[in-house]
């Protein structure tokens, strides 16, 4: 009888708090979406992948579950040149682990609950899927003039294959720098043989419950034809959500109230131990 495949929905969190620049201080803004992210009620169960010690005690204390420490080093990588080295980190843990991930960012939010048959639609494409999107400047400099703007977002990744984070990785260490996008691009038109353009991008690569908020390269018609679940609301900056007067009020009484209902949540469990 064959072994059963082990998937999993995976998340990720590194970093420290600090202000020393709008890249670093990206932490901040990751308190709030993963706060969003626990009260989404379509939000599936997720494992989650934690560089920092101090990290992982604050997820925990969230009430998550399966929080697996990495490295209790916060940033093994540099926060400003190599910030999303660690993504790629936990690519490669999150395969070591199971056979099949999607790996989710934080800012990806929930819209439905995602099919029973997820995983069985995901395997009809292509061993790695991620949203193709568009940037302003050339971002895939080994293609040359073509499509050189075009790239996958790293938000929303599906893999299937054990050895392609080392592959990334690898990309990655040909040219190291802050995002996790290049490399992964790189990547898959090596395995791919060479960029293989949009339309087959799409029949083969496209995921289909998820889409970027803007910057997509296709049109609204194929757009709407997905089984949207998750919504990649990426971009936002990161400064109104420093805590302090300049924090934005609708991100200030979201926080405060949360932290009021665990707070309460943990006062509850304290009188039911005694009553036991």
């Amino acid at each position: 009888m064959p072994r059963s495949k082990k998937r999993a929905f995976v998340r990720g969190l590194w970093g420290i708090y600090s202000q020393e620049n709008f890249i670093i201080e990206r932490r901040y803004k990751m308190d709030y979406d993963i706060r969003l992210t626990i009260a989404n009620k379509f939000s599936p169960p997720s494992v989650t992948y934690v560089f920092g010690l101090e990290n992982f005690k604050y997820l925990k204390g969230l009430g998550l579950e399966d929080v697996r420490m990495v490295s209790a080093d916060p940033n093994p990588y540099d926060l400003t040149g190599e910030q999303f080295r660690h993504k790629l980190d936990i690519f490669k843990y999150a395969m070591e682990d199971f056979d099949e991930i999607l790996f989710v960012d934080w800012d990806c939010v929930s819209k439905k609950k995602v099919p029973a048959d997820t995983w069985e639609r995901m395997g009809k494409k292509e061993f790695c899927q991620a949203n193709l999107q568009q940037y302003r400047r050339r971002k895939c400099h080994w293609r040359g003039n073509q499509d050189s703007r075009k790239l996958p977002n790293a938000g929303f990744v599906y893999c299937r294959e054990k050895d392609f984070p080392d592959e990334i990785i690898k990309c990655w260490e040909r040219d190291p720098q802050p995002s996790s996008e290049p490399p992964l691009a790189r990547a898959m038109d090596e395995r791919m043989g060479g960029w293989v353009g949009m339309e087959k991008y799409w029949d083969l690569y496209e995921p289909d419950f998820c889409n970027i908020h803007r910057f997509s390269p296709y049109s609204k018609e194929l757009i709407d034809s997905k089984d949207i679940c998750f919504y990649h609301a990426q971009g936002a900056k990161s400064r109104k959500y420093v805590p302090g007067d300049g924090m934005c009020p609708n991100v200030k009484k979201f926080l405060d109230e949360y932290a009021e209902e665990l707070e309460k949540k943990e006062s509850e469990n304290k009188d039911s131990e005694k009553t036991q």
